[in-house]
């Protein structure tokens, strides 16, 4: 989502944050797919440093009176520094970026809501929780059948699997036979101790609302994630802040590793083994104990974060910080365009990034460009 941090004064620029996406659908670099290597060689005869015609007025305009960043929601190797974009925002793990840039190390999930954080001690009911997509990278089907070796051996177990229902689920990247498998592969009497919620699509792409689904992270041991590849995953940082255990392939590429070490996590080579890798988090559970690292993941400290970082953004253009931003609530969705209450937004189906003309025009008029 274009987000507004701050409107221009007399004094200094306002500044907005633009996500990856939205800046593919101004730039003549249009559709960025989600293999690196492709990307690359589209990379040799599309410039992604060029806007499109009809924008490139429109951001010279939005350029004088507004500092411009980008915020990334996911894995980017080798990004080119972009000549209409003064700063960019991104977990370490999760962008590489071909030259120097001023980077501000937050992205979303740096401002987790601070109701995931485990403050009171709560049961923990559930042994093992995966929160995820029927999107084929998310390896569901794989997580499905390490549950039946899990139950095979330990029938005790109590699972808990979240699939956010989205709209559109095609055959050929989603897996549609996710509820299927899961009555095909456990029994009546299994079903009560490994439980399946999958969220309609007509819910819109966010599903279930977060604070709800706060408390089952809140009451579980152990979190898994079955992707081999992400963004800066936010619903790792949930279940951190929320006192699980991480299990996570060690080969998963982007920023869902940044904050997992020997302490707050187990990691497994390949699916084969990941039944042990996750029965021996579950047996040596402990509650994760909030360092000051783990700290930067909560939206009530990193907010100071970002005022410091916005400070030696503007000493390095010359300029003045007053420490006064806008919409610095819900960051966590703002930020990737998962905040659907703006005037611009498509409907509850979409995320709220730009995607059309007639967004842009609702966006600018938005704007203190006078």
């Amino acid at each position: 989502m274009a987000h507004i941090f701050k409107h221009p004064t007399y004094s200094s620029k306002g500044i907005i944050v633009f996500t990856h996406k939205e800046i593919q659908y101004f730039s003549t670099f249009w559709k960025e797919t989600r293999y690196d290597l492709i990307n690359r060689l589209l990379g040799l005869f599309i410039s992604r440093k060029n806007l499109k015609r009809h924008f490139k007025k429109h951001f010279n305009e939005i350029r004088k009176k507004y500092w411009l960043g980008i915020h990334f929601g996911y894995f980017h190797c080798n990004y080119p520094t972009l000549p209409y974009v003064d700063f960019y925002m991104s977990g370490p793990g999760t962008v590489t970026y071909e030259d120097q840039v001023f980077h501000i190390p937050l992205c979303s999930r740096n401002f987790t809501p601070d109701y995931f954080y485990h403050g009171d001690d709560l049961d923990r009911k559930w042994d093992l929780l995966c929160v995820t997509t029927a999107f084929k990278p998310k390896n569901s089907k794989e997580f499905l059948h390490v549950s039946r070796q899990l139950l095979n051996t330990n029938p005790d177990l109590k699972i808990l699997l979240i699939i956010t229902g989205k709209k559109n689920e095609k055959k050929s990247r989603f897996d549609t036979s996710l509820v299927d498998d899961y009555f095909s592969l456990f029994s009546f009497d299994e079903r009560k101790k490994f439980v399946l919620l999958k969220t309609s699509s007509e819910l819109g792409m966010m599903g279930m609302e977060q604070s709800f689904v706060a408390d089952f992270f809140r009451r579980a041991k152990v979190f898994t994630l079955f992707s081999l590849k992400e963004g800066e995953s936010r619903v790792i940082a949930e279940a951190l802040l929320s006192g699980c255990k991480i299990v996570v392939s060690k080969h998963l590429v982007g920023g869902g590793r940044d904050y997992l070490d020997n302490d707050n996590s187990n990691q497994f080579n390949d699916f084969g083994v990941a039944s042990n890798t996750i029965l021996k988090a579950i047996i040596n559970f402990r509650k994760t104990d909030l360092s000051e690292r783990l700290n930067e993941l909560r939206e009530s400290y990193s907010v100071n974060t970002l005022h410091h970082c916005f400070k030696e953004f503007y000493l390095s253009k010359g300029s003045t910080y007053d420490q006064k931003l806008i919409n610095t609530d819900n960051l966590a969705k703002r930020l990737p365009a998962h905040f659907q209450d703006v005037p611009w937004n498509r409907g509850r189906m979409n995320t709220a990034d730009i995607m059309t003309k007639r967004q842009f025009k609702i966006f600018r008029n938005n704007l203190k460009l006078m």
